[in-house]
């Protein structure tokens, strides 16, 4: 009975979980499906103090519709445009932060001339820019394509290259958004020879 005492009131005396900390911001903005880390949680005591397995914590996400948990990846999975919580929660105590997913709708090219004529041999520079509800997202890459190699190439830099006379598109995609544009790749115009000129009469 005595030992069974003793044991309840070293029970009965130790450190309580009294708060969550999460080793990461309140809130977290992404622009695509990339499944996001969860922070590290900490549960802390009432005097600040860190407690070591005090409780195992268990994580949630709500909506569903707007993002998804994979516990043993111990990651979030955006899903759709909107804001979730994610939350963990450790015996009595628990703590949140907001995942806000704003997926683009639009991708825009910039840099081909107006009427899309590229020279064979020449080379273009061609940004993406990507936007969600018309504003401008920053920190994020278009990929670029073209559907026909023998006319025209474009690297990851967006570099467009005239290869031979003919008509391509090129696309930019970021996400499930893409763009394209139609480019026609021409010779160069014939620079008559200084012998070939005839004078003025």
């Amino acid at each position: 009975m005595t030992k069974l005492l003793a044991l309840s009131l070293l029970v009965g005396c130790a450190p309580q979980p009294s708060a969550v900390k999460l080793d990461g911001p309140a809130s977290v903005v992404v622009h695509n499906t990339n499944a996001v880390n969860l922070p590290n949680a900490q549960v802390l005591a009432a005097d600040g103090a860190t407690l070591e397995g005090a409780c195992t914590p268990v994580w949630a996400v709500s909506p569903a519709e707007v993002a998804t948990l994979d516990a043993a990846a111990r990651t979030v999975v955006p899903v759709a445009d909107g804001d979730a919580t994610v939350t963990v929660t450790c015996g009595p105590v628990s703590q949140s932060f907001a995942l806000v997913v704003a997926l683009p709708d639009e991708v825009a090219i910039a840099g081909l001339p107006a009427d899309g004529l590229v020279n064979v041999g020449s080379q273009v520079h061609l940004t993406g820019a990507v936007f969600d509800a018309g504003a401008p997202l920053t920190d994020v890459k278009v990929s670029f394509a073209v559907d026909n190699a023998e006319v025209a190439t474009i690297g990851d830099d967006g570099m467009l290259t005239g290869v031979a006379p003919g008509t391509a598109k090129v696309t930019a995609t970021f996400e499930a958004v893409s763009t394209t544009a139609d480019i026609t790749v021409a010779a160069p115009a014939a620079v008559a020879d200084a012998g070939d000129m005839v004078e003025p009469i």
